[in-house]
Order: C-alpha cells, then sequence, then structure tokens
C-alpha cells in the first residue's frame, strides 16, 4: 500500500508540474 501511495503521490507532482508549464506558456503567450 505505501508503494502505491508513493507511485500515486509521484504522478501526481508530475502532473502539477505539467500544469506549471502550460500555466507558464499561457502566461507568456
Amino acid at each position: 500500500m505505501i508503494d502505491l501511495k508513493r507511485n500515486l503521490f509521484k504522478i501526481d507532482v508530475r502532473a502539477q508540474k505539467d500544469e506549471e508549464k502550460v500555466f507558464m506558456r499561457t502566461a507568456c503567450a
């Protein structure tokens, strides 16, 4: 269960980073 939570956390962090990239791109454009 701990590994599953860790994997979900990694995916969540990656998704947040992607959202930040999109946000920055939208703000710059």
